[in-house]
Formats: C-alpha cells, sequence, structure tokens
C-alpha cells in the first residue's frame, strides 16, 4: 500500500452531504480545502486555530483589523507574533459564514482553518487513536 493510501485509511473524515470538500494532496498531503474571501481562492490547510498570514491578509480588501492580546503558540512551543483579528466572510462550495482569524506576521501555509471553522462548514476529521504498552503500539490486537 502507498504512503499516501496508508494516510488516506488512517485519517478519515466525515464530509458535509457527501461533497467531497477535503484534499490531502496539497500541502504534503495534510488535510486542506479551497476557501474564498473577498472574491480570493486560497489553500486552507485544516487544523485547530483559524489564524492567517499578514500578507495573506493584506490581499483582501476592506476587511477591518482589531487588536488582541492573544499569543499563539506553536506545536513546537515558538509563538507567532500576533498583529490582530479580523472576521471575514468564508466561501466554501457556496456556503459562506462569518469567521474569525488571528493575524499573523508571518505564517506557512498562509491561512489555517480550525476548529471553530470547521465546525461552521460541517466538516470533522477523526484521528485514529493507539494505546502505548511498554513502549510498544498498541492497536488492540
Amino acid at each position: 500500500m502507498k504512503g499516501d493510501d496508508k494516510k488516506k485509511e488512517e485519517l478519515y473524515l466525515i464530509e458535509d452531504k457527501n461533497e467531497n470538500i477535503i484534499s490531502y494532496d496539497r500541502m504534503q498531503g495534510r488535510p486542506s480545502t479551497i476557501i474564498k474571501i473577498k472574491g480570493h481562492k486560497m489553500d486552507c490547510l485544516l487544523d485547530t486555530i483559524n489564524v492567517c498570514s499578514r500578507e495573506r491578509f493584506n490581499k483582501l480588501p476592506d476587511i477591518e483589523l482589531k487588536t488582541t492580546d492573544d499569543t499563539l503558540r506553536c506545536a513546537n512551543e515558538s509563538t507567532l507574533e500576533t498583529i490582530g483579528k479580523a472576521t471575514m466572510e468564508v466561501q466554501i462550495n457556496g456556503r459562506c459564514y462569518a469567521v474569525t482569524f488571528t493575524i499573523v506576521l508571518h505564517m506557512t501555509p498562509e491561512v489555517i482553518g480550525g476548529i471553530g471553522l470547521q465546525k461552521l462548514f460541517g466538516i470533522e476529521l477523526h484521528w485514529p487513536t493507539t494505546t502505548c504498552y511498554k513502549n510498544k503500539l498498541f492497536n488492540g490486537f
């Protein structure tokens, strides 16, 4: 079995009414979708929090940037420099909802759709679980 096929088996998705909105062939095999904001289409990594880079935000016209004291930490404990928050109308497959993003100075990928965005659009990512016994992975067998 190829690595990509195995990932698709291990990481599955309950999608909204059989709409194929999630892709694993962009962003190094991580789950992503295409979103549209103010007529601009962009790849959006699906993860835990709604974040947008300043570079991407600056390409979107007429969106108010509000101040924030939020500090964002990455999985490796580094911090992202936040410059504000902005609420934007996000469109996926013709459906549109207002989503608040934290705007950060630098970030790749440029847009991350967190759990809040995923709930609005009916996206659920399910990760396989394993239990560790005596430093060995145990899958119930």
